[in-house]
């Protein structure tokens, strides 16, 4: 997803990455045998108060022509998740990737992760990823991905993070700031459909910004008739 990880780095005399879990605390460093003045970690990039992320799934038309566009007039970007199997022209999805926005996998032929094998599951994950990698994003690494159906169990998820960075569910909620390592292959999320509405969906954000948390929307179809 389009958000920054819950890593932060200070340089002294190494490189330190400092996670999450020390936010807030002040951090003495010594440089050149001299203390430098104490720092303090913010929870998200430029210190705002929350992250969100507007996800679409399952490669549809209506995602680079319509979607894509709303989020540009409004200067923001979106994750989009391709099931890569029927996926014949690769020039608009390469367009929205260079416009700023994050490819994300969906597995190849978008299978119940939960019902293939191991080694199907693997084929699934591997194949989607070199598809999206010559196709669209190059030498970029696919750092996430999202579960065809919500679709997952906890082996499912450690297979998948031998591949990706973090991993999407359909499982509804707001994630919280402090997010444990395995957490990240199990990512919570809201479905933007009935029964919410576009008050329901803010009041979410509210919520979100107040508990200094991470929500993801999660969009399939989408149409621009009122």
């Amino acid at each position: 997803m389009i958000f920054t990880f819950f890593n932060r780095t200070v340089v002294s005399l190494s490189i330190i990455s400092l996670t999450g879990s020390i936010k807030n605390k002040k951090i003495i460093i010594i440089k050149d045998g001299h203390y430098v003045p104490a720092v303090k970690l913010c929870s998200w990039k430029d210190n705002k108060k929350a992250a969100y992320t507007i996800t679409f799934d399952d490669a549809r038309a209506s995602h680079f022509q319509i979607s894509a566009q709303e989020l540009k007039q409004r200067k923001m970007v979106g994750t989009f998740y391709l099931n890569t199997k029927n996926i014949s022209n690769w020039s608009s999805w390469k367009t929205l990737f260079y416009e700023g926005n994050e490819i994300g996998s969906h597995t190849y032929s978008h299978p119940y992760c939960t019902k293939i094998s191991e080694e199907v599951l693997r084929y699934e994950i591997k194949k989607a990823k070199i598809d999206i990698m010559q196709n669209i994003v190059g030498n970029i690494d696919v750092s996430s991905f999202a579960y065809p159906y919500g679709s997952y169990n906890d082996s499912i998820r450690k297979i998948v993070l031998e591949y990706h960075l973090s991993a999407r569910t359909a499982v509804n909620g707001i994630n919280d700031f402090n997010l444990k390592e395995e957490e990240f292959g199990m990512l919570k999320a809201i479905w933007a459909t009935s029964p919410y509405d576009i008050d329901a969906l803010n009041n979410i954000v509210l919520e979100t910004i107040q508990r200094n948390g991470y929500v993801i929307y999660i969009f399939h179809s989408v149409s621009n008739k009122e």
